[in-house]
């Protein structure tokens, strides 16, 4: 009874797929991949796909004759929040990047130099022979 089982716990994971693509792309080190960098990656990805999305939704409302694009409600919506979700992913990768805001940085005004007197002596200029006429 145990074997039949076993038998079928097997079975169960041999399934299940054997690659995982999320998974075989991990880095040997665990260094080189830092947080920062997956949270860009990730928002640059829902940003592009985001992009595409919309950009395939255009192609199909597009008319083949004309040129013209038309759609209906549904269709409306679902393009406005695809940009909505464009808006969003880019702002979390500008944050993930560090960049402000506009306007938010204010730059601090560079101290000016002020011309300070030199410490090492002059050197005095050395007399000049006269010659006597």
């Amino acid at each position: 009874m145990q074997n039949t089982e076993t038998n079928s716990a097997n079975s169960a994971t041999k399934t299940q797929p054997q690659s995982q693509s999320h998974l075989d792309s991990a880095p040997a080190n665990p260094k080189a991949r830092r947080k920062g960098i997956a949270v860009r990656n990730q928002a640059a990805d829902l940003q592009r796909f985001a992009y595409d999305s919309a950009m395939a939704l255009k192609e199909s409302c597009t008319s083949k004759e004309t040129g013209k694009v038309t759609m209906d409600v549904k269709t409306a919506v679902a393009v406005q929040k695809l940009i909505g979700a464009w808006g969003i992913a880019s702002e979390h990768s500008r944050i993930a990047r560090g960049k402000p805001l506009p306007g938010t940085l204010r730059p601090t005004p560079k101290p000016k130099r002020s011309r300070q007197p030199s410490l090492a002596p002059v050197p005095e200029p050395e007399p000049t022979p006269q010659s006597e006429v």
